[in-house]
């Protein structure tokens, strides 16, 4: 099978791709997403670390949830708030919060998930 390279408008893009596996209260297991550390800070918060600079942040790429019974987070959404580079010695970070479908915060169980793209620039300037 050939590949072809995507084609963006953003130069040097850069593609973050994170799964997890809600578990209520607690912080999510992390299935996919080498160097990024997800952290639960509130009801239906979720808090993405970026254990290295990632560059500009562009935006969330996509997003999609997932469970046993797919039913269980039928009309779920996401939000995010502004992204914070890293400085000294914090991490860059993200936080992203999960609304149901009556627009309730959220946490997902383990049998609930959520898989998510950032979408970065290693260029400063986008423009």
């Amino acid at each position: 099978m050939d590949f072809s390279p995507s084609r963006t408008n953003i130069p040097e893009e850069r593609l973050v791709r994170v799964g997890i596996t809600g578990a209520s209260t607690s912080n999510p297991t992390r299935r996919a997403g080498a160097g990024v550390t997800v952290t639960r800070t509130a009801a239906g918060v979720l808090k993405y670390s970026f254990n290295e600079n990632p560059g500009t942040f562009v935006e969330i790429g996509g997003h999609s949830f997932g469970a046993d019974t797919p039913s269980g987070v039928k009309g779920y959404t996401i939000s995010r708030d502004t992204f914070v580079a890293p400085s000294g010695s914090t991490d860059a970070y993200i936080e992203v919060s999960m609304w149901d479908a009556s627009n309730n915060a959220v946490d997902l169980t383990n049998v609930q998930y959520l898989d998510i793209t950032f979408v970065f620039s290693t260029t400063p300037n986008i423009d």
